[in-house]
């Protein structure tokens, strides 16, 4: 047994004798005479089929839409049910030596997993784009033809233009050169790290250069210098982490910093978001299930202390990212958390359960104590008043814990000024701490409250209230006063629209 030989005469014949009906009058009927049908065996894997460079064309769209079939090497294999993306990309072994077009392109295949890295395939389905990448869907068939191979075409940052990445849309491609980490806010939501030529990282273009041509300028060169390192999923909050240093998963002993270096990254050239709008439609380099990808991460440990500087007196602040040690629990289905001392219910901001704030106050703690700054301006700290039972005396206590007793103390806002809620009635507040061995508070303490500075000028509230508290060098009598402010943020939206200039919103609020 086994195939017919392709491009034979055969012939299937059915023996009369072996078929009867089915009805009840016995005895049973059967056919008049044999029936007999020619056919010829083909290999499918030997048929003409369309090039995929001519389904893309060298346009931003498919030059070839609707039904078509098509053979590649199969380069990047992200089959499977949500969150995977839901199919392959197959290239063209051979391509068409047009740099222009192309040679490779996704295949949706929505849950099935029929293909395996490397695999030679031949598809049927239906071409067209979808957010902008051309796609192949309502997949027919998929026939394997074999095995095969695609070496990675070299790409280099800067591009040309906008759209250079466009040429290599699905494409097994290899960056040669040494790329520096210059972003990673999105690594814990979305497992990407965006990268670039740029030995310095990039800065926003109004840090460099004055809003309008000039600015715009970076900004351009800025978009021309950068690809994005994207696991291979498209979810949030994905564990683990997979971007950590030397190949292994971020993890508190295995970091990725800014400026860490990655250096012949091989995946494959997709466009696509990460599942959310908040990381909307991009290019980005999968090595992760490519064929041969490959990146690895590097960098330099980070130093253990910060350069030492002329003075005796430290002071700081400290974004503690939402510190509560209050919290809803799991469904959050309930408000236990209050905008201020006997306010209203509301929602709270922080660790959802004590798991949750067990994994968060270690290392808001390790940080805070490492600073061992004399005066540190909290900021985003659960607006629970002061007592023994608040967020800012949990952290105070902890720190102690973490240094010696009575390391910090802190400033009491409604007994200092007299006022309830002295720092405004909403879920958060700015706060101080300071160590009495240091320095001692003097005067009374300041809130500045007023509608004018927190609503900036703007129909409704945009700042938080700011604090103000004097204090007095114990080791010298000198005196210097601190404020901690919390305003509105650069990417919120205010009254006055964004003037589109490149800089952060709400200028004139705060």
């Amino acid at each position: 047994e086994g195939d017919l030989p392709t491009g034979t005469s055969c012939t299937l014949t059915i023996l009369a004798a072996n078929v009867t009906d089915l009805d009840t009058n016995d005895p049973p009927d059967t056919m008049d005479a044999d029936a007999a049908v020619m056919f010829t065996p083909f290999d499918v894997c030997l048929a003409v089929f369309t090039p995929i460079y001519a389904i893309q064309g060298s346009g931003a769209a498919a030059a070839i839409t609707g039904a078509v079939t098509t053979q590649g090497v199969v380069v990047g294999d992200y089959e499977g049910a949500s969150p995977a993306l839901r199919g392959f990309y197959m290239q063209d072994a051979a391509g068409d030596g047009n740099s222009a077009t192309s040679d490779a392109i996704f295949v949706f295949n929505g849950n099935n997993n029929n293909v395996n890295l490397g695999d030679v395939v031949r598809v049927t389905g239906t071409a067209g784009e979808f957010q902008d990448q051309t796609q192949i869907s309502s997949v027919s068939a998929i026939a394997n033809c074999g095995a095969g191979s695609v070496q990675p075409v070299d790409v280099t940052l800067p591009t040309a233009a906008a759209d250079t990445l466009e040429q290599y849309e699905g494409m097994l491609v290899r960056f040669p050169q040494t790329l520096y980490v210059t972003e990673h806010f999105q690594l814990g939501r979305f497992g990407q790290v965006v990268v670039t030529s740029q030995q310095d990282r990039q800065w926003i273009s109004t840090h460099v250069a004055a809003p309008g041509t000039a600015a715009n300028a970076v900004a351009v060169a800025n978009a021309l210098n950068r690809i994005i390192i994207d696991d291979a999923l498209n979810n949030q909050n994905a564990d683990p982490i997979v971007f950590g240093r030397n190949g292994q998963p971020l993890s508190a002993s295995n970091t990725l910093r800014g400026g860490d270096v990655v250096t012949g990254a091989v995946g494959i050239m997709t466009y696509t978001w990460a599942g959310n709008s908040a990381s909307g439609n991009a290019y980005r380099l999968r090595p992760i299930n490519a064929l041969g990808g490959s990146v690895t991460f590097q960098g330099a440990d980070r130093p253990t202390a910060p350069a030492q500087i002329a003075g005796a007196l430290k002071v700081a602040s400290f974004n503690v990212l939402n510190y509560f040690n209050t919290w809803d629990g799991l469904p959050d289905t309930v408000d236990n958390c209050t905008n201020g001392v006997g306010g209203a219910p509301t929602d709270c901001r922080g660790a959802d359960t004590q798991e949750e704030f067990d994994r968060q106050w270690p290392k808001t703690v390790s940080a805070v104590a490492g600073l061992g700054a004399d005066v540190i301006g909290v900021i985003e700290i659960e607006n629970d008043g002061y007592g023994a039972d608040s967020a800012l005396q949990d952290l105070v206590t902890k720190v102690n814990a973490a240094t010696a007793p009575g390391t910090y103390a802190l400033i009491d806002v409604d007994a200092g000024t007299g006022q309830i809620n002295a720092l405004g009635t909403d879920a958060i507040k700015v706060a101080l701490i300071y160590k009495p061995a240091s320095v001692t508070p003097v005067g009374q303490t300041a809130a500045l409250n007023s509608v004018d500075f927190v609503n900036g000028g703007d129909s409704g509230p945009r700042n938080r209230p700011a604090l103000a508290q004097t204090f007095l060098e114990n080791s010298t009598g000198q005196r210097f006063t601190v404020v901690v402010n919390h305003l509105k943020s650069k990417g919120s939206a205010c009254d006055a629209p964004d003037a589109g200039d490149g800089q952060g919103n709400c200028s004139i609020v705060r």
